[in-house]
């Protein structure tokens, strides 16, 4: 029964500082949305999508974001031609694991005069710089 107690006792003992040092080696953190707001706005050229984004989770790891958008183009005959336009951050360094900024994409642009709609929803992707990446969806 000793025994019993002692190899329980050292299992323990080893187990508890592995699990903390899991903790401090960078166990994949959740990224998280706090207010990230995506529009259209108008640019030189055109229509853009605009997003003014604040992510945490980050940790320490450096992150690219990732801004894209559909949009159709109507044409005489009723057609809507699909288009893409997207926008990124570069590389971003995070402030206690939190990123915030703005991107503005490219304006869409449509041949023969036609206006672009945008949307209906933008897709953000968070890429962290180990390659794991979160993608978020927003309405225009």
């Amino acid at each position: 029964m000793k025994r019993l107690i002692a190899l329980t006792a050292l299992l323990a003992a080893v187990a508890v500082p592995t699990v903390a040092f899991g903790d401090l080696i960078g166990d994949d953190l959740k990224v998280s949305d706090h207010g990230t707001t995506a529009q259209v706005v108008s640019v030189s050229g055109g229509q853009a999508v605009q997003l003014n984004y604040f992510y945490s989770g980050l940790g320490s790891q450096t992150a690219t974001i990732t801004v894209s958008a559909p949009f159709t183009c109507t044409n005489n005959g009723g057609n809507q031609p699909p288009g893409q336009i997207s926008g990124s951050s570069g590389p971003i360094t995070p402030d206690h694991g939190n990123v915030s900024g703005t991107i503005t994409t490219a304006a869409a642009s449509c041949p023969d005069h036609m206006a672009p709609l945008i949307g209906p929803t933008v897709t953000v992707v968070v890429t962290k710089a180990d390659g794991t990446s979160t993608v978020f969806t927003y309405t225009v």
